[in-house]
């Protein structure tokens, strides 16, 4: 942890610093939302070296937020933070879609809105955090959601090889032997001109892979980004629903801290599961376990309510990954023969042939416990 920043922020504006261009990636209610925010909050406050005004004393570091400096000392961003001591700062947020397009994303033709008729050249989101973070003092933060969701590469055209941060422009945005410049519609001009990407424009990205209908971004693309994983961070359930792992699953379910157990050994076995047969992308992360604002809930049956409304959550999730294939859906739920066991699988003859259905068992605030663990393995 550096400042008021969490470790994991920490690590990823490092990689900023360095990179300019960072994927965040991971499966599904991992955290990566709140990393962007809490990313976006340190980009925009960033931590302050204060020392004596004469030199002397030892620096020491501070968050710049509410914070005074003190008389008698004197004070500087530190450098080595994203943006570095670059004061002129702004944050850009867009999501991709399938509908995306390359004009909405770097500058392009539209047709003009209200009064006339013909197009008119419009700045994409890059255009104009590229064009602020030439400012003086100035220092862009472009946050890009659901990355994969659109068609990346065609969003991003000839912009692709000119954000790697060799090819950028320098601090004064002055061209080095290095750096690359791609062809655009200049909106002041309406002609094509040769355009390139300054130091000081930071990218950043999130997505993941669970969503089957999503295909893998090419590696030309992703080579040019640092890669940074958010997996399913399980002891933070441990504090936030005050249960302990090293808790066995009790034969009769009498308090709230009992049912998330439960629940939460459910989510990590099945995560396991899903490893195996799809790899870590495709498990679920812990932040379904904090959708409600009133969770943990106390009550005991509001509790066993909400496991159920998150079941049917982690159920979709995986009937979705697995749509059809019974053999693995009864690995996934530990499904067997035996009908008292929650999941489980039985033959049925259609016209001299067996076929193997997977049995769902009707959930109830009763028997969601019992399910659970025999999800896991474990009697209740």
């Amino acid at each position: 942890m550096r400042g008021s920043f969490s470790q994991q922020c920490s690590q990823v504006v490092e990689l900023l610093q360095k990179r300019k261009n960072v994927i965040l990636t991971g499966p599904p209610a991992s955290g990566k939302s709140m990393l962007l925010n809490e990313i976006e909050k340190a980009f925009l406050n960033p931590p302050t070296l204060v020392g004596a005004s004469t030199g002397k004393g030892r620096p020491k570091l501070i968050p710049a937020e509410d914070v005074g400096i003190p008389k008698g000392t004197s004070a500087s961003l530190d450098k080595n933070w994203i943006g570095g001591t670059r004061r002129n700062r702004k944050v850009f947020r867009t999501v991709f879609h399938q509908e995306y397009k390359n004009r909405e994303f770097v500058t392009g033709l539209s047709p003009k809105i209200g009064g006339g008729y013909g197009f008119e050249v419009i700045e994409g989101i890059l255009y104009r955090a590229s064009e602020f973070a030439k400012q003086q003092d100035g220092a862009a933060l472009l946050i890009i959601d659901e990355l994969n969701r659109g068609p990346a590469v065609q969003i991003f055209g000839g912009s692709i090889a000119a954000i790697e941060p060799e090819k950028r422009l320098d601090a004064n945005n002055n061209k080095t032997d290095k750096t690359q410049a791609f062809e655009l519609l200049d909106p002041k001009s309406g002609k094509f001109i040769e355009y390139s990407l300054p130091e000081n424009l930071f990218i950043l990205a999130a997505m993941n892979q669970a969503d089957s209908s999503i295909e893998p971004l090419d590696v030309a693309f992703l080579r040019r980004w640092s890669t940074y994983e958010v997996a399913p961070n399980y002891k933070l359930l441990e504090g936030y629903l005050n249960i302990n792992f090293k808790d066995p699953v009790t034969n009769k379910v009498t308090s709230p801290k009992e049912v998330y157990l439960v629940a939460v050994k459910a989510l990590i076995a099945i995560n396991e599961r899903i490893v195996i047969l799809r790899g870590k992308d495709y498990r679920l992360g812990h932040g379904i376990f904090m959708i409600s604002p009133n969770t943990p809930f106390k009550d005991i049956t509001d509790a066993l309510k909400d496991i159920i409304e998150i079941w049917a959550y982690i159920k979709e999730h995986i009937f979705e990954l697995f749509f059809g294939d019974v053999e693995s859906l009864a690995y996934i739920l530990n499904a067997s023969n035996t009908k008292s066991n929650g999941f489980f699988l039985q033959e049925v003859d259609v016209n001299d042939e067996i076929h193997t259905l997977l049995v769902e068992p009707d959930i109830t605030t009763a028997n969601i416990c019992t399910i659970l663990a025999n999800v896991i393995g474990e009697k209740v």
